[in-house]
């Protein structure tokens, strides 16, 4: 694919249309992706990407669904999205959903086979790849020659990023302003170098507590049988992810 001066992105998540934007690509390019948490899930999401892009190639990174589940609050507490205690998040997470409020889906975004079984629906199975998380946090290396190999790209290729923890949990002050910066595009009206400092500032590294084992353990049983059904799809075991 020859890219010249830019190349066109497109994001799948809107229901009522395709989302445009552009990226600088000077040269050649072999291979060209774009990477969300939200396509699976997202009503709609892989009818749009059949139509426009039938051919493409898919990977899927599944998690632990009792830890991506935790994981998923917490990102919506540091946002001043979520109010609720864990347990009463999930314990609301149905009326939530009824009311149209998927942001909120923390158990029902772990329930994979179906959202796989739809990607399926119109894609071939050959181009579908997924990977376990766990597997790329304990063996990154082996896990991208895998994926290079599924693209028909250059497997000896080592990312410098390579076994880097990206994307790790981050506390922003004020939330309320932080969540504002981006909603109301105000990052592009500052100046670059007074809104680099100020990112900096309203960004703290930090981690979230450890899920309860009580939860941890009634989770797990939510999920087992819909992870005993994955684990005969994949045909893989799953024994790696919490056993009720």
């Amino acid at each position: 694919m020859h890219g010249g001066s830019a190349l066109l992105l497109l994001s799948f998540r809107s229901r009522d249309r395709l989302v445009c934007r552009t990226v600088p690509a000077d040269g050649d390019v072999d291979a060209l992706g774009e990477k969300t948490p939200h396509y699976l899930y997202a009503p709609g999401a892989v009818d749009r990407m059949a139509s426009v892009l039938p051919g493409a190639r898919l990977i899927v990174i599944l998690r632990d669904p009792v830890d991506r589940a935790f994981s998923h609050y917490w990102h919506q507490r540091r946002t001043n999205r979520e109010t609720l205690d864990f347990e009463e998040a999930i314990e609301s997470e149905a009326d939530r959903l009824r009311q149209g409020e998927r942001s909120f889906a923390y158990v029902e975004r772990g329930r994979y086979l179906p959202q796989l079984q739809r990607v399926v629906g119109r894609y071939p199975r050959s181009a579908l790849h997924v990977v376990l998380f766990e597997d790329l946090r304990d063996d990154p290396l082996a896990t991208f020659e895998e994926v290079c190999r599924f693209l028909e790209l250059d497997p000896s290729f080592v990312p410098s990023i390579a076994g880097q923890a990206l994307n790790t949990f981050r506390q922003y002050r004020p939330a309320w302003l932080w969540k504002q910066m981006f909603k109301r595009n105000l990052w592009s009206r500052l100046p670059k170098r007074p809104a680099s400092a100020l990112g900096r500032w309203m960004v703290r590294e930090s981690a979230y507590p450890p899920i309860d084992s009580a939860t941890r353990r009634t989770m797990a049983r939510m999920f087992a049988s819909e992870n005993a059904e994955l684990s005969a799809w994949l045909g893989r075991e799953l024994s790696i992810w919490t056993q009720p």
